[in-house]
């Protein structure tokens, strides 16, 4: 897909974006879905429905944060990338003292 580079790192900062929009756009999602807790009298079943929901939306809020943690982590690193590879390009094309 990408030459291979000869010292340092290739990196694709679109790929990267995209990673981060697409984590970010899934934790929305997935948060979203906490709104859509069934109510109403389960009968007998009241019981294991809430220990099932609590699961669920412990296990949610979970992968919540931690798409919303890795998406900006790709953020983060993504722009330190870019930045180092910003001033090894400026170092290049520097002239004089």
């Amino acid at each position: 897909m990408f030459p291979e580079p000869t010292t340092g790192l290739a990196c694709d900062y679109g790929a990267l974006r995209s990673a981060e929009v697409a984590l970010a756009s899934a934790a929305a999602d997935l948060d979203a879905v906490g709104a859509l807790v069934p109510s109403g009298d389960q009968g007998e079943a009241d019981g294991l429905v809430a220990v099932l929901l609590a699961v669920l939306t412990e296990t949610a809020a979970r992968l919540v944060t931690e798409g919303k943690v890795l998406g900006l982590g790709i953020r983060v690193a993504s722009a330190e990338i870019e930045t180092a590879d910003a001033e090894q390009a400026l170092r290049f094309v520097e002239v004089g003292p």
